[in-house]
């Protein structure tokens, strides 16, 4: 009996053709496997990003790497970098970034797997400066960050560098001023070029008391403050020469004797150079030419070559230079406050110590949270005035308003108005002293013990004593010339004491 297939009715396959279909469908499974394991392994070799930043320059580099699995040298063969702001192309990309900056870099990876990458790099800030400190001999330059190196690239005068801190550089002061090129190099790699001004010594003002001489009569030069006087000098100059000789007859003034008489009618040229010598607040002397006659000279008449400063008017504060020895008491110190330290507030707090500041009023304006807590730790402030300038170059007016602004500021921030003074430099003029009395200041309070690194000074050279006031700077060294302090006073079983409590009332 035969069959017959309805129309529309589908014809049942034959094994062969199944097995062709089977064959035709594991190749295309395959071929897909294949081209997914392909891609899976391209991705897996994609190129790594290694970015490098030089310090120096602040030159980022930014650079493919193979990546993992044995493609990955052959993708990397065939990728190139490039992106819209680093400059180069291939391999390694480059740009100049600023310091202090964090740049985020869109990189575009050409080749077997292209895709957009975006690379994040920190610059760390670069040193700048913080403050400038000028003492009697020295600019002291503070950085924002530690330092690695420092350099004097260009000046205009010979000048070099003295020290150089953890983030400070002391500069010597010059006769005149010195305009330089800085450069440093911070721990952190950053370098920068800093333009500075080291200000030249200050000049010491002079006058010779006769302007007519007469036999043996001495010539005698007076200088505004007291001088280091040296036995090679260099003195002043005379001309024509006179045989005779140089003698120290006060701590500011020196007498040229000569050793037969004077030739008479003759005028004589004295000439001081500025060089040395120098006086005891390091500035130098007024350079210059005078004129003086001896007797019989036509038109010559007796009197001080160059007039005297003027003198000071009103009354003048007290000065001390010790305290009371009582109970072995010895008095802390501390000066001018561009360097604040959270470590010497610790030490006030654990061994009591009564620490009296003479603060500079610019140093106290950048820092007044600090010296809030100085003054909680236990601590007097009075005054080192405003600017820490030469108080000789200044009228007795001028003089006064540095005392008193520092004064009037103080008690606004502090909530206590200085009785006490310290003069910038040690200058004790008879003008500085009335401009504190009309500054309204009680006393000015030198000191007789000077602590340095690594070393004690007295006045007499012997260990410090009952009464003796001390005196230390506001440094980066401060927190160990302090302990060193400390340590050296339980020896001697010296006690630290409030400085206005040794102090006449």
């Amino acid at each position: 009996m035969s069959s017959c297939l309805s129309a529309g009715s589908s014809p049942i396959p034959s094994s062969s053709h199944q097995r062709r279909h089977r064959l035709v469908a594991g190749v295309g499974g395959a071929a897909t496997l294949v081209l997914l394991g392909s891609a899976l392994a391209v991705r897996v070799a994609s190129p790594r990003l290694l970015t490098h930043l030089d310090p120096g320059d602040n030159t980022v580099a930014v650079r493919a790497a193979a990546g993992d699995g044995p493609l990955g040298g052959w993708v990397l063969g065939q990728t190139t970098l490039r992106a819209d702001g680093p400059s180069g192309a291939g391999r390694v990309l480059r740009a100049t970034l600023r310091a202090g900056v964090t740049a985020r870099l869109a990189v575009r990876i050409i080749g077997p797997d292209p895709r957009t990458a975006t690379v994040t790099v920190k610059v760390p800030p670069a040193p700048t400066v913080r403050t400038r400190a000028v003492t009697a001999g020295t600019l002291a330059v503070g950085f924002s960050l530690p330092l690695r190196s420092a350099t004097v690239l260009r000046a205009n005068a010979p000048t070099h560098i003295q020290q150089l801190g953890p983030a400070t550089v002391v500069l010597p002061r010059g006769p005149t001023t010195s305009r330089l090129l800085l450069a440093v190099t911070a721990r952190n790699g950053e370098r920068a070029t800093v333009p500075l001004a080291v200000p030249g010594l200050s000049r010491v003002g002079w006058h010779v008391v006769q302007g007519l001489l007469s036999q043996r009569a001495p010539l005698t030069v007076v200088f505004d403050l007291p001088m280091r006087w040296t036995p090679r000098g260099p003195w002043p100059l005379v001309q024509p020469p006179v045989p005779g000789r140089w003698r120290v007859v006060a701590a500011n003034a020196i007498a040229y004797t000569p050793r037969a008489r004077w030739p008479r009618d003759r005028r004589l040229r004295l000439s001081v150079e500025g060089a040395r010598p120098a006086a005891t607040t390091g500035a130098l002397p007024q350079p210059g030419t005078v004129t003086i006659s001896t007797q019989g000279t036509p038109g010559a008449r007796p009197g001080p070559v160059a007039p005297p400063p003027p003198a000071a008017t009103g009354p003048e504060v007290p000065v001390y230079y010790f305290g009371s020895p009582v109970h072995r008491q010895v008095y802390l110190t501390i000066d001018d406050g561009w360097y604040p330290s959270s470590a010497v507030l610790t030490l006030m707090r654990q061994d009591h110590l009564p620490i009296t500041t003479f603060l500079i009023g610019r140093a106290a304006a950048e820092h007044l949270a600090f010296w809030r807590q100085f003054q909680s730790a236990g601590g007097v402030i009075e005054d080192h005035t405003w600017n820490h300038p030469d108080m000789a170059q200044l009228s007795q007016a001028a003089a006064a308003v540095e005392w008193a602004r520092a004064r009037i500021d103080f008690g606004r921030w502090f909530q206590t108005t200085p009785a006490l003074g310290r003069p910038p430099y040690g200058d004790l003029s008879a003008r500085v002293r009335a401009a504190a009395a009309q500054a309204g200041l009680r006393a000015l309070v030198m000191w007789s013990v000077v602590v340095q690194p690594g070393r004690i000074t007295t006045w007499n050279g012997r260990p410090i004593a009952p009464g003796e006031i001390v005196l230390l700077h506001w440094d980066p060294g401060l927190p160990t010339e302090l302990r060193a302090l400390v340590a050296d006073l339980r020896r001697q079983h010296l006690t630290a004491a409030p400085l206005a409590d040794g102090l006449p009332h």
